[in-house]
Formats: structure tokens, C-alpha cells, sequence
């Protein structure tokens, strides 16, 4: 709940819940599940990464700037639900051989 300049109280999204829901979209456009996520992130286990995207779990600092440098974001769009809707790659040619 948060106030705003008037005074009027409004809701807002619980950011636990935010964060989860962006941690479960960009695993799942990465391909992973939720071993791999947990895996690369090392946050230990499955149900670790469950409980994050649920929302039952707050990310300590250290994980978000992780999980933000895996997805190839920035931590603050990760913490507000900003994200990419597909996977961003690179793409790129070989250097041509001819002379």
C-alpha cells in the first residue's frame, strides 16, 4: 500500500510477486528450467527458484544483480518486472576468408 500526494491510499503489486513473475517469464524464454536457473545462479535448489517466482521468497542484493547479469538486464528492470518480451541475442558473421 502506498500513499500518494493527495493522501489516497493505493495498491500496488507486492514486489516479491514482481520480481517472480519476471524471474519465471526470462527463465522460460532462456529455455531452462528451474534446476538450470537455480544451477547457474547458485541458489542451491528447484524449490528455491519455485519459491522466488511464487513470491514466497525475497532476493537478497547479491541474487538480483546475478539473475539480472544471467538475463542480460539491469537489476532495477528486473526488480520492477520490466522485461525483454523474447530472448535479445547477438547476432554476428564470419570474418569473410577471401583476400
Amino acid at each position: 500500500m502506498t500513499f500518494s500526494e493527495k493522501g489516497q491510499t493505493t495498491m500496488t503489486a507486492d514486489p516479491d510477486k514482481t520480481v517472480g513473475a519476471a524471474v519465471r517469464r526470462l527463465r522460460k524464454q532462456f529455455g531452462w528450467g528451474q534446476r538450470d536457473l537455480a544451477d547457474r545462479a547458485g541458489l542451491g535448489h528447484a524449490q528455491t527458484v519455485s519459491e522466488i517466482e511464487k513470491g514466497g521468497r525475497s532476493l537478497k542484493a547479491s541474487e538480483v544483480v546475478r539473475l539480472a547479469e544471467l538475463f542480460h538486464v539491469s537489476a532495477n528492470d528486473l526488480l520492477v518486472g520490466r522485461v525483454p518480451n523474447q530472448k535479445q541475442s547477438v547476432l554476428w558473421r564470419e570474418p569473410d576468408s577471401s583476400p
